[in-house]
């Protein structure tokens, strides 16, 4: 399915026309270590993974998160709080060259937008032309649960979660 569904995100990713793919590299959002060994698979890689291949771009690991609480065991407020703390360019001899470029940060899901953020902000560091996010999912509000368990409208409003985004939606 990762294949599948990074290669429809890359494709979404050209259809919007927001970068110039011919300088663009893709870099997914970073799982622990510990995590990956505890799941077998990093998601968001393997998503990567396949998003580069439509793309035509390289895949670089540049960034590198350190073990904490699974942002599942956290409530959204936590999740704001922390803010993707953790989270930092990997080292490399000689660093990474990203100047100029034109980043894609992928994820599967964005649930508040606060590690995506945090990525956003350390890849800038390294003065790419833009960074653009594209995630295969957003995850429902909690007020749009709330509605729905209500018996209320479960359509989502216009620009907030609830469907899954476009990639001009995701830009950070």
């Amino acid at each position: 399915m990762a294949e599948l569904l990074g290669r429809q995100l890359g494709a979404a990713v050209i259809e919007s026309k927001l970068l110039d793919v011919s300088r663009c590299v893709v870099v997914p959002m970073p799982m622990p270590w510990q995590r990956r060994i505890y799941r077998g698979i990093d998601h968001a890689l393997a998503i990567a993974g396949a998003t580069a291949v439509e793309l035509r771009a390289p895949l670089l690991r540049v960034l590198a998160a350190a073990n904490g609480t699974p942002q599942v065991g956290l409530s959204q407020t936590d999740r704001l709080r922390r803010g993707g703390r953790g989270i930092r360019l990997r080292r490399r001899p000689g660093g990474w060259d990203l100047r100029d470029l034109q980043i894609v940060l992928v994820d599967d899901v964005r649930t508040t937008g606060a590690s995506m953020q945090r990525a956003a902000r350390v890849l800038r560091r390294s003065r790419p032309a833009g960074v653009i996010a594209a995630v295969l999912a957003v995850s429902d509000d909690r007020a749009r649960r709330d509605r729905i368990a209500a018996g209320g409208n479960s359509q989502p409003r216009p620009g907030l979660a609830g469907r899954v985004p476009s990639p001009s939606d995701a830009l950070v």
